[in-house]
């Protein structure tokens, strides 16, 4: 190994050792990883993804917010994303699917992050995730499934029982996932009725 290498070996340690484990990471894919140019924008940010993780760190989770098609605007590529994403090794990921054309993104990153973490659980959320939660469910086997409707409460109580030894999701309230028998499972979620105690999201 030259010295190139070697210095090129010893900074990706650095970065990666420069991201602490997360216990979730909410990530919002591109829309495609074949078309870097899609016609509908993609930098929007999912106001449900940051009222989620203000949720669950307020009761003592840690998590970050992972925008990928806003990291490979500002420069970063997508090797350095993936690399990123798989130091944090969350036990949790979660992938935001509100907008139709973000479909084959979404998919595709649950099945590139499966391979990359394979004990990690991998749910899809968001409203167009919620209308179409069992067909989600049906064709993509690199999920253990959707949460449905609002996530706060959801995506807690998968945090308080899920484990980084196995992917296995316990059948929470707002969660649509196939059972042992075949038949796909799901059911309202959980809400915080009293919207006044959530807490204010940070935008950074």
């Amino acid at each position: 190994m030259d010295e190139n290498q070697k210095s090129s070996t010893v900074a990706n340690r650095e970065r990666c050792d420069s991201v602490h484990m997360k216990d979730i990471l909410i990530v919002q894919p591109p829309a495609s990883f074949e078309n870097d140019n899609p016609v509908l924008p993609q930098s929007s940010v999912g106001i449900g993804m940051l009222t989620i993780m203000a949720y669950i760190e307020a009761h003592g989770y840690s998590g970050e917010v992972v925008h990928i098609p806003r990291a490979l605007e500002a420069g970063l590529g997508m090797d350095h994303v993936m690399e990123r994403i798989c130091a944090a090794n969350p036990k949790l990921i979660a992938i935001g699917l509100n907008w139709l054309h973000f479909s084959d993104g979404a998919i595709r990153l649950a099945e590139i992050l499966r391979e990359k973490l394979p004990n990690a659980s991998i749910v899809i959320g968001g409203q167009h995730a919620t209308l179409f939660s069992e067909e989600i469910v049906n064709n993509c086997d690199a999920i253990e499934g959707v949460t449905v409707g609002e996530s706060e409460i959801t995506i807690l109580k998968l945090l308080e029982s899920s484990s980084r030894e196995t992917r296995k999701l316990p059948p929470v309230k707002g969660l649509t996932y196939r059972a042992q028998d075949g038949r796909i499972i799901t059911s309202k979620p959980e809400i915080v009725e009293d919207i006044d105690s959530l807490p204010f999201y940070g935008y950074k």
